[in-house]
């Protein structure tokens, strides 16, 4: 993926989760490319929102958090600060409307703002939280 193609789609997705930062107190997002992946990555305290994507994929919004309870996995690699954490994939309720197309400023940008809205509203209260 070129570096305009990465640009682009962390700018997009930066403005329709800047919500997380605005009103739940989330730090401004850390951007990281390891290898072809590309992160986008929330923190507040132990948890995490991170929306990644590879070069011809449709982006992935998990979750990372400490476990609420012994049933919960640990997912060794999602430590944070010494702290053991689980990864959840969050469901935006039903499929999304919008068509994932890194080529087309305006179909990225009405699809992260979709999926910035379903998240918002299935997760609310774990972003509340």
């Amino acid at each position: 993926m070129s570096p305009d193609a990465v640009d682009n789609l962390s700018m997009a997705c930066r403005r329709h989760f800047a919500f997380l930062v605005e009103r739940f107190g989330f730090e401004p997002p850390e951007i990281k490319q390891l290898g072809r992946e590309t992160f986008v990555q929330y923190h507040r305290g132990d948890c995490t929102v991170s929306i990644a994507w590879e070069a011809g994929m449709t982006p992935i919004l998990e979750l990372f958090h400490p476990p609420r309870s012994r049933d919960e996995p640990v997912v060794p690699w999602a430590e944070r600060n010494g702290v053991a954490r689980t990864r959840r994939f969050p469901s935006p309720g039903q499929r999304l409307e919008s068509r994932f197309d890194p080529a087309s400023d305006e179909r990225l940008d009405k699809y992260f703002a979709e999926l910035a809205s379903r998240f918002a509203e299935h997760e609310g209260a774990w972003l509340a939280t």
